[in-house]
This record gives C-alpha cells, sequence and structure tokens, in this order.
C-alpha cells in the first residue's frame, strides 16, 4: 500500500465530506443535543463525573465515553456550536479514512476502497448522525473499525499486544453505545470467513472467551441502569412480530440510501419508508443478486457483507420504528457492495473509450446529489431550530442578565421545554433555574427566589408574568384538600394575585391520586366577585386534556397550570376569590371536599382576596 497514495486519497474524501457537511456547521444546538447539554451545563465537574459513570444515576443511556466528549467541548468551546459540529465532521472523516484503509488491505485494490469510502462518505440516509452534535455513533464506529483492523493483525500474527488493543477497542465502543455489542460476531464473521484459517473449537474458544465476557459484563452494567428499563416501557423496545417488518424496512433504505430524507427523526411505525414501495424492487433484486453471486461462485467476500450487515441491524429491529442514524454503522456494507459493483462494471467495459468519462460523470452526480439532499436536510434543521429559539431570543431581549436565584417557568411552551432549559443555560449559565408544566418534578414556585412566568399567546409570543408570592391569601379549607374520589389538591399558587383587565391570572394547581380513579374529572376555576357573580372561568380535564385523571399513576404528582383570561370591562376591585374544584362532566356533579372522617366541607377551594386593576 503506497503511503502517498492513501495520503491523497483520504484527503480527497475528507475534502469531499467538508463540501457536503459544511451547511451543517449553522445548525446550532437542537433537540436531543441539549439532553446531553444541560447535565454538563448545570452540575459541577465531580457531580457530572458521577452523573456519567455511574449506570445507577443514568436516566436517558448509560455512554460514560460520549459523556466525557461532551465535558470536553463544553470545556473547551463552550455554548459556540459551531466547534461541536466540527467534532462531528472530523469524526465522519476519521470513519471514512478507516474505512478506506480496512477496506484496501482485505480487497486489495484501490480503486474499490476509494468506491466504497466515497459512496458511504456522502450517503444522505444516516445524515443525522454527523448532524446532530448528541449523536454519538461516529465515534463508536471509529472504535468498531480499530478493532476490526487490528483484529486482522491479531488473526495475522498472533500478537497478545494486537488481541488486548482489540478489547480496548470493543470496550470503547461500547461505553459508546450500545450498537457496539455486534463487534464480536463481526470478528468471528471475518476470523472464519475472509481469514478461513484452520483451528481448532478449544482455540476458538480461548479466542473469544474475553470478548464474551466482556460483553456479558457490559449487558449486566446495561441492565442494572434505569435508562434500560425505561427504554423498554417508553419506547417498546421488545421482541415481536414487528421485527421483521423493521427489517425488511432497514435493509430497503439500505439498498437504495439516496434521496432526501425528512430533517429529523422519522420515527416510521407503519407502512415502508416515505411510502416508497419502489425500494422493495431494489430489495429484491439486490437479495436475489447477492445470493446467486454468493453461492454459484462461492464468494465468501459477499456473504460476509451480507451476514455483516444482518449483524449490525440486530441490536435496533426490537424498536418499533425506524431512526434513520441506526443505518450509520451497518450502510458501511451498502458502499462496499456498491463499490464492488461499481468496480466490475468498469472491468466489464474497461475497452469502452467512454466508460471513464461514464464513470467520473456518475460519481460527481452521485456526490452532488448527496451533498444537495443533505443540505436540504440542514436547512430543514435550521429552520426549525432557529422557530424553536424564538421565544428564546424574545425573553433574552428583555433581559440581558438575570439575578441569580432566578427561576423561569414556562406553560405550554412552544419549544420543547429541554431545549429551553438548554438555550437559558448557555446563555445565563446557572444563574437561572428552568422549569414549567411539563418538567418531571414538580417543585414550587415560592422555592426560588425571583420567577417569571411565561405564557404564550396565539402567534407564540411568550408574555411574562413577574410571580409576586409574599401576598398572604387566605384559603379555606386549608391544604391538602381531600375529596370524596381517590384525588388530593395538594397545594395551589397564584402567580400574581393583582391581575390586570384584559390580562391573564395564572394558577398552578398541584394535585395527586390516593389510589386509581375510575373516571375522568373535569378542573374548573372560577373568579368570582363580591357578589357571588363569575367574572371568569376556566374549566378543562388536567393539563387541557393530556392528562386525564383516569390515567392519572398513584401518588404521582400532577401540575396543572391555569390561564385564564380576565375580561376587559371587569370591574376593578380586591374583593375577588378564587373557587377551585373537580366535576362529572357526565353528571355536572361536583366532587365533594371531605375532613379526616369523610365529612363533607362543599365542593369548592376558596382563595381570597384577590385583586382586578387597571
Amino acid at each position: 500500500m503506497s503511503r502517498w497514495l492513501l495520503l491523497v486519497s483520504i484527503v480527497l474524501i475528507a475534502l469531499v465530506i467538508i463540501f457536503v457537511y459544511y451547511p451543517s456547521l449553522w445548525i446550532g444546538f437542537f433537540a436531543q443535543d441539549y439532553d446531553f447539554l444541560n447535565p454538563v451545563a448545570q452540575l459541577d465537574t465531580p457531580a457530572y463525573l458521577n452523573y456519567v459513570l455511574d449506570p445507577r444515576a443514568q436516566v436517558l443511556w448509560y455512554r460514560p465515553l460520549q459523556g466525557l466528549q461532551i465535558l470536553l467541548e463544553f470545556s473547551l468551546f463552550g455554548s459556540n456550536p459551531v466547534p461541536y459540529h466540527w467534532v462531528q465532521i472530523i469524526f465522519h472523516i476519521a470513519t471514512c479514512a478507516l474505512l478506506f484503509a480496512l477496506v484496501w488491505r482485505v480487497a486489495r485494490k484501490w480503486r474499490v476502497a476509494f468506491l466504497a469510502t466515497l459512496f458511504y462518505a456522502t450517503f444522505p440516509v444516516y445524515a443525522l448522525a454527523i448532524n446532530w452534535i448528541n449523536i454519538t455513533d461516529p465515534l463508536m464506529t471509529i472504535f468498531y473499525l480499530l478493532g476490526v483492523w487490528f483484529w486482522l493483525n491479531y488473526l495475522e500474527r498472533g500478537s497478545k499486544r494486537d488481541y488486548l488493543i482489540v478489547l480496548a477497542a470493543f470496550v470503547s465502543a461500547l461505553l459508546n453505545k450500545q450498537m457496539a455489542i455486534t463487534l464480536p460476531a463481526i470478528l468471528f464473521l471475518i476470523d472464519r470467513l475472509l481469514i478461513a484459517q484452520s483451528t481448532t473449537w478449544r482455540a476458538l474458544i480461548r479466542r473469544y472467551a474475553a470478548l464474551v465476557v466482556v460483553a456479558g459484563i457490559f449487558a449486566v452494567v446495561q441492565y442494572a441502569t434505569r435508562s434500560t428499563h425505561t427504554f423498554a416501557q417508553v419506547f417498546g423496545y421488545s421482541l415481536g412480530a414487528q421485527i421483521l417488518s423493521m427489517l425488511i424496512q432497514y435493509l430497503s433504505l439500505l439498498v437504495f440510501p439516496w434521496g432526501y430524507y425528512p430533517p429529523t427523526d422519522t420515527q416510521i411505525t407503519e407502512g415502508f419508508p416515505f411510502a416508497d414501495t419502489g425500494n422493495l424492487v431494489w430489495l429484491a433484486g439486490a437479495s436475489i443478486l447477492i445470493v446467486f453471486l454468493a453461492a454459484s461462485r462461492k464468494n465468501r467476500g459477499l456473504i460476509f457483507l451480507g451476514t455483516a450487515i444482518l449483524a449490525t441491524l440486530v441490536p435496533v429491529l426490537p424498536f418499533p420504528f425506524i431512526e434513520l442514524r441506526y443505518l450509520y454503522l451497518p450502510a458501511i456494507g451498502s458502499g462496499i457492495l456498491l463499490a464492488l459493483w461499481f468496480d466490475h462494471a468498469l472491468d466489464v467495459l474497461r475497452n469502452a473509450r467512454w466508460a471513464n468519462d461514464a464513470a467520473a460523470i456518475a460519481l460527481g452526480g452521485i456526490v452532488l446529489g448527496s451533498a444537495l439532499s443533505i443540505a436540504g436536510a440542514n436547512a430543514g434543521i435550521a429552520e426549525i431550530a432557529r422557530q424553536r429559539r424564538v421565544p428564546f431570543r424574545d425573553i433574552e431581549r428583555q433581559h440581558p442578565t438575570f439575578p441569580a436565584g432566578t427561576h423561569l417557568y414556562f406553560i405550554d411552551p412552544v419549544s420543547p421545554l429541554p431545549e429551553l432549559t438548554g438555550m437559558f443555560l448557555m446563555r445565563y449559565g446557572r444563574a437561572v433555574n428552568i422549569g414549567g408544566d411539563r418538567a418531571p418534578t414538580a417543585a414550587r414556585l415560592r422555592e426560588f427566589k425571583n420567577v417569571f412566568v411565561y405564557h404564550f399567546d396565539a402567534t407564540g409570543k411568550p408574555i411574562e408574568v413577574q410571580a409576586d408570592l409574599n401576598t398572604v391569601l387566605q384559603t379555606s379549607p386549608a391544604f391538602p384538600v381531600v375529596y370524596d374520589q381517590p384525588i388530593v389538591l395538594d397545594d395551589v399558587e397564584i402567580v400574581q394575585p393583582r391581575v390586570k383587565r384584559g390580562g391573564a391570572l395564572i394558577a398552578l394547581l398541584y394535585l395527586h391520586a390516593r389510589d386509581t380513579v375510575d373516571r375522568n374529572y373535569t378542573v374548573f376555576v372560577h373568579l368570582v366577585d363580591a357578589k357571588g357573580n363569575i367574572v371568569a372561568g376556566y374549566d378543562s380535564e388536567p393539563r387541557k386534556g393530556i392528562a386525564p385523571t383516569a390515567q392519572w399513576t398513584r401518588y404521582a404528582p400532577v401540575v396543572d397550570p391555569i390561564v385564564m383570561s380576565i375580561p376587559a370591562h371587569a370591574p376593578t376591585g380586591d374583593t375577588y376569590r378564587l373557587e377551585i374544584g373537580l366535576y362529572d362532566l357526565a353528571t355536572m356533579q361536583r366532587l365533594a371536599i371531605v375532613d379526616a372522617r369523610g365529612q363533607p366541607l362543599g365542593d369548592a377551594l376558596v382563595i381570597q382576596p384577590l385583586s382586578v386593576i387597571e
């Protein structure tokens, strides 16, 4: 292998990758990026290290090397997203450099290696794996391919040093992403199909024992993490009939990995990818061709590639949806198979004068088309990210700084709460704490020194209300308010007891169920004047219907934010009261409030005095 030719080839591929992915530099932080940035911005270094290294602390995924990568990047780059995206591009370049070297080493043909790497480097199907800074597939694949390289060394030379490097690469890949669990299977296929040295079963067992032990330890650690069970419960990760459907869809995408793909995860749950059943024709034709060639010519290389693609897909098949980024590793096989076909076609047409020109035009068209497709996806991501940053930008213009200990509370935000949290942490650091009705915890506003509550108008513009939690209000009966059904109203916080005419009264209701609730009840909140007239009212199932009482979990806190419009003609005064309760919409029967002995105390909690001002 010529070192100069190797270097020039890798430089050319790197330039192509930069050309294709350069637009991703301007996406900024987006979506799940903040799930990984928020902890490193919120926690001090010792607490963060405990968070990423202790599997018991994980509520997302146990990927400690990814956590350390984010810590290093945050220490170096802070809130500037551009270098984070450069890191993803560099990882992709490194993956492609390793792929080029491996294919050249095994196929012993420069053209096959270059074509395989060029095709793989520009496939649009997995572009999300590079576009999002939180995706660890590129770094995992680097360790994965390093393991393959040193495994070839080990099989050729029997060096213990090479074997130990393979183990280290395997562990590193596992600590980046769980998909790396397939590496021992790939190494076995290389051993038995590509190298095919004669050996005894006892020698084979010794050869793979350490790899199996590492995989077993990792499986136990994964099972111990909270995130593993969260995955199974929330995402439906399980064995079932959907596996065959998922396999067909993934293989369809791998057979034809070009085209425009959505800028975010597709989350396909039914039908074939993008309703393009024509992909099945490609899949059927490619499968028949590979099986025919592998069987008729007894081509171990084709058998290896087909089996390796299937093996790398196994960990993601139990999901009931498609994630395009999961194809980053399996698509390597697609790139190699396509390069072999392209190389064979050039060999057949080597005497045709137009063959080389046609090949150059085809390659240029593939690269340019892929670049346009990926650029389109990047533009889509950038636009979505821009729209989600609008509320943050509006608030940032109002508040160049916030006092330390400020709490910002968002009600039905137009942007996902984790993203808003990340935006404010990146801008203001730990001076602000972010919460909202969609937060997993139910901290009270009065626990913070300085509180701003935001709700949104019909255009998505944030409306700011500075909380006044020091006014003493009379509550009857006292909290907790227990109903004759297994529902408890633990607390109510009135954000601003003095509300402007034409404005909104905001109240946060903190509830829980003592036991299973057999039906869905409606919450009512009425602003009543001194004469008993209802001046403004709010009636809805909790959380505007997305948290019906029949679906509540026992003792799990439920926060129901109430934003009630006050009429512009409402009389001013300071003798208003708020009446809060629940009723059965079917019968209009209110739930009774009961004391410790079960005796009724009325059917509404009363909070007073409230004021309506100009």
